[in-house]
């Protein structure tokens, strides 16, 4: 077989029908990237439900990345009724076949900048369902720690240990506050940013702003000096601990001086305002969603 001189191989493959068929190609595998992503798409939002993590439900049901993705599921039907159509009805195929080189050309170019957004949006979704997210302090309970109005890099990989921050998805339904008196509960949101300070098998207390565990008097190493003094001073028999827990299980609250397995004893680092395990209870590790790693400040990046 003689073989083709450059001529002939730069007139293939820049004359116009080689050009269709090539675009054509293009185009076809564009389309079919805004249905993998859509499909993915489906996919983690349907596994996140089932794992139970609601920040991809909080943070882009009714967003911009949502928004992008309905985009593609659309331009997924028109691709799927469009090649259905190319396969099974002749007129349809001939004008795709006789469409102008240069048409197809800008439509490809076109989709190959937007097929960027959704793939961009799968990726994104897919990491805040199941690696990282971001969320953002409201609330003085973490202070000094934490600022209120800062926001944090929370990891949903990192295993959770003693002395961890942490962000909890805590509802009614898994606190302990309708045990107190209705003149003491108090409202308060779904998430919490809370300090991991018992684990299962522990005991707990807190009195006179010196912390206990498993009788053993522990300093406090993420407090400064002028923290810790404040802490004593502010503290009242109203914002300790004598280290009788309560949780929740199967619906039925419970009490016990040993942290039972599956559960943690968390507090805020702003003792005499934080809403935590002295009133709502244990944490369950099914409603702790990560590890705070980062915050992102007014003073900078901070790594816990």
């Amino acid at each position: 077989m003689l073989k083709k001189s450059y001529l002939e191989k730069y007139n293939d493959e820049n004359s116009d029908v080689v050009g269709s068929l090539t675009v054509n190609k293009k185009i076809f595998i564009r389309f079919l990237s805004f249905c993998i992503c859509s499909i993915l798409y489906l996919i983690i939002f349907a596994l996140s439900k089932v794992n139970g993590s609601h920040d991809i439900q909080t943070q882009f049901v009714n967003s911009f990345v949502n928004s992008i993705m309905i985009f593609s599921f659309c331009l997924s039907l028109v691709f799927i009724i469009g090649y259905i159509l190319y396969r099974f009805v002749p007129t349809f195929n001939k004008t795709i076949d006789y469409t102008s080189y240069k048409i197809k050309k800008m439509v490809f170019v076109a989709l190959d900048w937007v097929v960027i957004l959704p793939i961009c949006a799968t990726i994104a979704c897919f990491s805040f369902a199941f690696v990282f997210t971001f969320a953002q302090v409201d609330g003085e309970s973490m202070y000094p720690t934490v600022s209120n109005e800062s926001t944090v890099f929370v990891s949903y990989l990192e295993p959770i240990e003693q002395f961890d921050i942490v962000v909890a998805y805590i509802t009614e339904e898994d606190s302990c506050l309708e045990s107190l008196p209705a003149s003491q509960r108090a409202l308060y949101p779904e998430y919490y940013i809370k300090r991991v300070i018992g684990v299962p098998g522990d005991s707990v207390t807190w009195l006179n702003g010196v912390l206990t565990i498993n009788g053993k008097i522990i300093d406090e190493y993420y407090f400064d000096e002028l923290t810790k003094v404040d802490l004593k001073e502010k503290w009242t028999t109203s914002t300790g601990f004598d280290g009788k827990f309560q949780y929740k299980e199967n619906g039925e609250i419970k009490t016990t001086y040993i942290i039972p397995e599956g559960y943690y004893f968390v507090m805020g680092d702003h003792r005499d305002v934080s809403i935590d395990s002295r009133r709502i209870g244990l944490v369950h590790e099914k409603n702790i969603e990560g590890v705070v790693k980062f915050e992102f400040g007014d003073s900078g990046i901070v790594r816990f």
